[in-house]
């Protein structure tokens, strides 16, 4: 074990991928943890066939199979034996990471002492068993991924002719002040009247603790996963915030786009779109938060670093019409198309896992 060289993803000049370039890993479960591609650095990449385990934020590990750079904050698992190079593995190392996150977080030393369960067969890992649960695990996701493709009509993810186009054409863009206005003990501070959000504090911070899970309502937490919802409550509706939203984990940075009304936990702002702006909904969202990620590429991880009067004056690029206004539609249609083009890439890898693990479980 080891420590990953870290660099500042805001200083990283990313890449298109090819040969010679090198995967750059952020502390994020998003796209695996990949934040773009870059050319070789002024140290030598990490191994491939290794697995990195995030410090700080979001605690987790992850398997890379390629040779790669890191931010920081990174450590570096270099196996004694290829085959634990496994999901299965990965995920009993997850589980002794499941209690840090927030201010709590795993030295070095700390990662050496955790102690994994693996399954055993005479006294010596059963890689057999490992590889055989997870194939057919990953058949039986994949054939429910493609029931569910099916049903809700995303399997059909061909471009038009006009979507191609638009994918050609580069739209003007122009600086938006990230805030209209929020609110700073408890008091409204005013930024810019053009502002893209109102920032407004969540109604209650509501303890995890104190909850009980397997109710009608979503609990937005600052997690990376399952679009910030950590389970669903009964509580006071009164405290409900608004749907169409974006909750933002302010120590984090994690933003996630909410169609319904939903409780949170600590840390959260409600990012609402600016009034002027119409109403926000998931494409737009989507497209609002991909630009936010680009404004905060540079901002080290902590709650400070997020603090409102920071962010709230911040610049924001977005494409505009002729008439120099927001292209909402611009928005709406671009990832529309980003979307069928994720869904192609799904859809294929589908297919070709069917048909390999049918024929390897077979």
């Amino acid at each position: 074990m080891s420590t990953s060289k870290g660099y500042d993803a805001g200083k990283m000049k990313f890449v298109n991928k090819t040969n010679d370039t090198f995967e750059f890993i952020g502390r994020t479960k998003d796209n695996y943890g990949v934040q773009g591609f870059v050319e070789k650095l002024n140290t030598q990449p990490n191994d491939a066939e290794t697995i990195s385990v995030s410090q700080v934020g979001a605690v987790h590990a992850q398997i890379r199979k390629n040779k790669w750079y890191s931010s920081q904050n990174i450590f570096v698992l270099t196996p004694n034996c290829k085959k634990l190079i496994n999901l299965l593995v990965v995920t009993a190392i997850d589980k002794t990471l499941i209690n840090y996150g927030g201010y709590s977080y795993p030295t070095l030393q700390m990662l050496k002492e955790h102690v994994i369960e693996l399954p055993i067969k005479n006294d010596r890992i059963d890689f057999e068993f490992m590889d055989t649960f997870i194939q057919e695990l990953e058949l039986e996701r994949i054939q429910k991924l493609e029931t569910f493709l099916i049903a809700t009509g995303l399997n059909d993810y061909y471009l038009s002719k006009q979507e191609s186009d638009l994918l050609s054409h580069l739209p003007k863009f122009k600086s938006f002040t990230l805030a209209s206005s929020y609110f700073m003990r408890k008091k409204l501070v005013k930024v810019d009247d053009k502002g893209l959000f109102n920032i407004v504090p969540t109604k209650k911070k509501i303890n995890a603790n104190d909850i009980i899970f397997g109710g009608q309502y979503p609990y937005v937490a600052r997690g990376e996963r399952d679009n910030g919802i950590k389970g669903y409550i009964d509580f006071n509706e009164e405290y409900l915030n608004a749907k169409n939203t974006i909750s933002f984990g302010q120590d984090t940075a994690t933003m996630y786009f909410q169609p319904n009304e939903y409780f949170t936990g600590d840390k959260i702002q409600v990012f609402t779109l600016n009034e002027r702006y119409g109403s926000l909904d998931e494409n737009i969202a989507l497209y609002l938060i991909s630009s936010l990620n680009k404004t905060f590429a540079s901002f080290n991880w902590g709650q400070q670093s997020f603090a409102l009067d920071v962010i709230a004056p911040l610049s924001v690029k977005l494409p505009i019409t002729e008439t120099g206004e927001i292209d909402f539609e611009y928005m709406k249609k671009y990832i529309t198309i980003i979307k069928k083009i994720t869904i192609e890439e799904v859809i294929k890898y589908k297919d070709d896992i069917i048909s390999t693990s049918k024929t390897i479980i077979d």
